[in-house]
């Protein structure tokens, strides 16, 4: 099945789409560019993993020469509807994911988004305890700590399952 490309705006020769479902995959979007640059009907293509959005450039064609021409590469399945909202916390989730998935991938698994909470707090409360402050911030911030190695897991929901 092909993803969902939908019209995010359209002008007399431009053209944007967005393909949530491909958000961050820079592997698909440069292969989009490479195809879609191939094509003589665009004078400009801009694709953008970071917010999954393609920009075409038709000064010659009119959109509505564009969007069969579009549909018979197979890339994608143009949708003329704006794409869904998403929701806050699912894109906070999404976020908290990708760090997760980052910082795992940037210390060989030594590390993970959860890992690196627990550290900071732990240093909070150590810092706090030097201070004499045991009853006020040094005991909630181990526990907040103690929380953080306990809950779910100890994974993100939205991060990458190895």
């Amino acid at each position: 099945m092909l993803p969902k490309a939908y019209i995010v705006h359209q002008i007399r020769n431009r053209l944007r789409l967005r393909i949530p479902e491909r958000c961050q995959d820079s592997d698909y979007f440069d292969m989009l560019e490479e195809q879609l640059t191939s094509l003589s009907l665009f004078s400009g293509v801009e694709v953008s993993p970071v917010s999954a959005s393609i920009l075409l450039e038709h000064p010659f064609h009119s959109y509505d020469a564009v969007r069969p021409k579009l549909e018979r590469l197979g890339l994608f399945d143009v949708i003329a509807e704006k794409p869904p909202a998403v929701r806050p916390m699912e894109a906070v989730t999404a976020k908290l994911g990708r760090t997760d998935s980052l910082i795992n991938e940037i210390s060989s698994g030594g590390f993970d988004l959860r890992t690196l909470a627990f550290v900071i707090a732990m240093l909070m409360t150590l810092q706090q305890a030097a201070r004499g402050n045991f009853s006020g911030p040094a005991i909630p911030m181990f526990l907040a700590a103690l929380s953080l190695v306990t809950s779910n897991g100890g994974n993100f929901p939205g991060a990458g399952a190895d």
